[in-house]
């Protein structure tokens, strides 16, 4: 009897023994390196999310300074 999911990369299980019969193992690859990239691309949303945030806090502080002295 095949276990559900193999135990490392070169065994199978019945996942993978369904996945070489429907075709679904070439997509391992692509989505993988997609998922690279989405990370990578997080990584650069979040950095610009904390420069926007950096400067949306000084641009406060500027106008209640201008406020202020007012």
């Amino acid at each position: 009897m095949m276990k559900p999911i193999a135990a490392n990369e070169h065994e199978q299980g019945f996942l993978e023994y369904l996945e070489d019969i429907i075709g679904t193992e070439r997509f391992k690859k692509p989505l993988e390196l997609l998922n690279l990239k989405v990370e990578e691309l997080s990584a650069m949303w979040a950095e610009k999310v904390e420069n926007i945030s950096i400067k949306m806090y000084s641009f406060i502080k500027i106008l209640y300074f201008l406020e202020k002295s007012c």
